[in-house]
């Protein structure tokens, strides 16, 4: 098994750590006025941090297949 580069480790970090900022902005968007409901703005964002993650990833993924 070969081990990762500084590129795909990088990737999969901020794949991870935005992932994980966007599951706290969702959390916290509970507790603003209204309560308990999720304002469309805040769904938006968490929106594009999961398209932006999952890019990273998939284009992590994809081009270190090709390499093998």
């Amino acid at each position: 098994m070969e081990t990762l580069g500084l590129r795909e480790r990088l990737a999969y970090w901020l794949a991870a750590i935005s992932l994980t900022l966007g599951f706290g902005l969702l959390f916290t968007g509970f507790f603003y006025p209204p309560e308990g409901e999720i304002d469309s703005s805040v769904i938006y964002i968490f929106g594009e941090i999961l398209l932006f993650s999952g890019s990273l990833l998939g284009i992590s993924f994809h081009y270190h297949g090709i390499r093998k």
